[in-house]
Parts: C-alpha cells; structure tokens; sequence
C-alpha cells in the first residue's frame, strides 16, 4: 500500500450557535480532541437499532439465557481488540441484565428486556461522524447551520488510525439490518455471538435517504460524550461557509492562522450546484 492510499481526507461540520459547538470545534483544530456521542442521541431514529429476530421458542430462548448468566466475563473470545471489547460488554450484560430478562413472565418481554438491554449497551460505544464531501450545499445546510457554520478538514493515517478506533464508511441500504436471536446466542458455550460483522451490521448501516451525507464513522468504546485526542488525525484547515459571521471568522480564522492551517471559504460555482473552495482573504 502506498503512502496515498494510506491517507485519507476527511471533513467535520460545526454549528456554530453554541458554546458547546464552538468549543468542540476549538479542541479540534488545537488539540485533535474528538466529541464522540452515544447513538441515541444522534438525528436518525434507526441509528444502532437493527431488527432482532426472535427465532427460538420460548423454552429454548430462557434456557440459552440461563446458560448464559453462568459464563464469566474471562470467557470473552479473542479477536480484534474492538470486538473483543463488544464482547466482553455483552457478557457483562448478561452478568447484570440476564436476571430480569430470564424472570420475563411472557415472550414478549423477553424480547422488550433483551433489546432494551442491548440499547444499554451500545450507550457505552462512542460515535463521532465526518463526510469525504466538502462542496455539497445540503451537508453545508444540515450540519453546519444552513452554511453559517464552519468544516474543518482532516487527514488520517490510515495506518494508525486502526490502533485507535474502529473507521468505516456508512453503508446505506433500503432495508434494515436483522439479527437473528439463533446467531447472537449461540455456540457450544452459548456465548453472545456478536461478530465483526455484526458490529458493522449494527453501527455502520444507514438509511440511503441519508446518502447524501458521506458519512465516515469512528467508534471507541468507553469514551462516550467525552473528547478523545486521536492521534492519526492531522487537521490541516478550516472552511467557513456562505453566511458565516465575520466575528466568527475572525476568531476561528486567527486561531488557525496561528498554528498555520490553511483558511478558506466556500463560494457559489456559476454553473453547477456546488460549492467552490477558495482561500480566505
């Protein structure tokens, strides 16, 4: 692999309206700190929330749970040290959830307790999001304050970046993932099955009517609604948008200036509907 396809180039959108913003856009640009979130409060109701089919009778479904709670958090297998986490996170669960879910008195909670527990969980992964796409006037209106706001532009080492967080492209589907019960617990040691696969099943699928994003996402696990500094990134510049304030640029923009990043703006194209990138003056 050569050094170009190592590299990425990545873009993360600020509001501008709040100090929360501003201060996440400041950490950023100065210190390579991240805001990762938990997805349930990200703007899409369908963010980590796959079907989960119940495709076990019930009888078989309270013993494999009882099975369950007796495995130790030790018994979490190897694998890469994301999903290993993810692992040992559901077998926690079961250690502190599997009670209620097994006591369930019908099917139906069962399956309530058990997805419930499941959202709990995935509280405990954090999200950050960015787009490889910097000229579209409807990223600009949605996550930068209908173009007040301001992108910051990113490069990742690929490389490295694996040593920090997990980084995948958002796959957009017309239909919703869907975990069947039979995989997720299954085994000879009936442990929680939750693969590589199902955590990009669970926390990279999108809608495609959110297509228009590009979205890019880091996950980390423990670090949630926190800032996390991550060290493959380079920020190397900052764009403000069509209405941008000239308070804010002038703020933001001497800040950049002064650890020498590139400062630009984003201006009409003639012909076409795009944003052109320009330089600042």
């Amino acid at each position: 692999m050569n050094t170009k396809d190592e590299e990425l180039i990545i873009y993360k959108y600020f509001n501008l309206s709040s100090e929360y913003h501003r201060k996440n856009l400041e950490k950023l640009i100065t210190n390579n700190e991240i805001w990762f979130s938990t997805n349930d409060k990200l703007n899409d109701p369908y963010e980590a929330n796959p079907v989960i089919d119940f495709d076990i009778e019930k009888g078989e479904l309270v013993r494999r749970f009882q099975e369950l709670g007796k495995i130790s958090d030790s018994k979490a297998m190897q694998h890469s040290e994301f999903e290993q986490s993810l692992r040992q996170f559901f077998l926690g669960l079961s250690k502190y959830k599997i009670r209620q879910i097994v006591e369930s008195e019908f099917t139906s909670n069962i399956k309530k307790n058990f997805v419930g527990a499941v959202k709990d969980v995935a509280k405990l992964v954090g999200i950050a999001s960015f787009s490889n796409k910097i000229n579209d006037p409807a990223i600009w209106a949605h996550y930068a304050n209908n173009h007040f706001g301001a992108c910051v532009k990113i490069k990742i080492d690929r490389e490295n970046l694996i040593n920090e967080v997990r980084f995948k492209e958002v796959d957009y589907r017309i239909q919703r993932p869907k975990f069947l019960m039979s995989n997720l617990i299954s085994g000879r040691k009936l442990t929680y099955s939750f693969t590589e696969g199902h955590i990009d099943e669970y926390f990279f699928v999108k809608s495609e009517s959110w297509k228009f994003e590009n979205e890019n996402r880091m996950l980390v696990m423990y670090d949630v609604n926190k800032h996390s500094v991550i060290k493959a990134m380079k920020v190397e510049g900052i764009i403000f948008g069509l209405n941008t304030t000239k308070d804010d640029i002038k703020i933001f923009g001497a800040i950049a200036r002064k650890l020498n990043l590139k400062v630009l703006k984003t201006e009409l194209n003639q012909s076409s509907f795009i944003l052109d990138i320009t330089k600042y003056k």
